[in-house]
């Protein structure tokens, strides 16, 4: 058994594609373990939606019916080609899994289990004999390896980059792989195959979809709409964008409403009209005005201000609503 880093399962798969036959992703980190199996996907050049040349069962399955790995390791590609089969299941169910496709004849078939902290495992210390097996931690990435993933992910899209490109990114977005996969193909979109990222770009491209975002959070909060502002605000916390930006969104909103009221709703077109009175309006925007102030006294708060305001707001449109 190999035990190997996130970063050289590709490179190990390309050098035992002859022998590799399983790998355990075990940890937390699902969107570390998404990109391990998106590279076996690519190095093994198999489609999840090729029903010949790939089976994904779980643990229901496998509890259901003890004979079904056997007999997917044991089944042969109607058209050619290797097979993936690809487990996510609890330690118990991997360990049987395992030992089923240990005792099975080897054939073209690569087995990925993908379970949960299998470090203290007694069982799995015991495999340590067996070649094309490989086992990686798939925990919280250190700073280093998100930098080595954001530089891999820029120069596969064909972009060169300057470092401070990178940390701006990863400042930008947090440690969130879509996020920057979602920014690397504006960068694309922008500056086309084989052109240079620099950390100016970086800032005027993200920073324009952290408006965005910023808008948003305001409208969901303004509409009352409680689960949509939750995950807008989960989104904000995943990219590392600031909190206090969708607060003065919501300021400069009521603010605008405000201005409107005065005029007896000409503007009754705006969706919140009818759910606020003058004097609601203004008491908000006093409101909102104050806890961007408090944001500024309270940096190391300043997050939490902003987010309990903002659902603060919500909660109380909603209940305008009724």
């Amino acid at each position: 058994m190999t035990s190997i880093s996130a970063r050289g399962l590709r490179q190990w798969l390309l050098d035992h594609r002859d022998l590799a036959f399983v790998c355990i992703l075990t940890g937390d980190n699902e969107e570390l373990k998404a990109d391990l199996f998106r590279d076996t996907c690519d190095v093994l050049d198999i489609s999840v939606t090729d029903p010949f040349r790939f089976v994904r069962l779980n643990g229901e399955t496998l509890e259901s019916d003890p004979s079904r790995l056997v007999d997917e390791l044991s089944a042969i590609s109607m058209f050619g080609g290797s097979r993936l089969i690809q487990i996510k299941t609890s330690a118990h169910q991997s360990e049987r899994a395992i030992r089923q496709a240990l005792a099975t004849p080897r054939g073209n078939w690569f087995l990925l289990v993908d379970s949960q902290d299998l470090g203290d495992a007694d069982w799995v210390s015991g495999l340590h004999a067996e070649k094309g097996l490989a086992v990686v931690a798939c925990g919280a990435e250190g700073s280093g390896n998100f930098h080595n993933f954001v530089a891999g992910e820029l120069t596969r899209a064909g972009l060169t980059f300057d470092r401070a490109a990178i940390e701006n990114l990863i400042a930008l977005t947090g440690e969130d792989r879509a996020s920057v996969r979602g920014e690397i193909i504006k960068f694309v979109a922008l500056l086309g195959s084989g052109g240079h990222l620099d950390a100016v770009t970086v800032r005027d491209v993200v920073a324009d979809a952290s408006s965005t975002l910023a808008e948003e959070v305001a409208a969901a909060a303004f509409a009352g709409d409680c689960g949509a502002l939750a995950r807008l605000l989960d989104r904000i916390a995943v990219t590392g964008s600031d909190p206090g930006q969708a607060l003065g969104a919501a300021h400069r909103h009521a603010l605008n409403l405000s201005k409107a009221s005065n005029k007896q709703w000409n503007a009754r077109r705006d969706p919140h009209a009818p759910a606020w009175s003058a004097a609601d309006i203004r008491s908000l925007a006093r409101a909102l005005g104050a806890s961007i102030l408090q944001c500024r006294s309270y940096s190391p708060d300043a997050a939490l201000i902003a987010e309990r305001t903002l659902l603060a707001l919500g909660q109380s449109a909603r209940l305008k609503k009724r």
